[in-house]
């Protein structure tokens, strides 16, 4: 299992007109932050691209499998 903090979408600054989407997207970016002695491709601080419908969200948290890391993203 990887917990994983999801990257917030950037803020508009105040005075302009925002949209906001209500639904949420089936998989987002983030930083994982622990990672399961399981876990044998991601490592921690990695950021990887994983599926929130497979995981357990909490806050801007995602519990996930390593089933649910759909890509993941290497330091240049």
């Amino acid at each position: 299992m990887l917990l994983v903090e999801l990257d917030t979408a950037p803020t508009a600054p105040p005075g302009l007109v925002q949209v906001v989407r209500v639904e949420r997207q089936p998989s987002m970016w983030g930083r994982a932050v622990a990672v399961g002695p399981d876990v044998r491709e991601v490592r921690a601080a990695q950021r990887v691209l994983v599926s929130r419908l497979q995981g357990i969200e909490i806050d801007a948290w995602v519990l996930v499998p390593e089933g649910a890391v759909l890509a993941t993203e290497d330091e240049a």
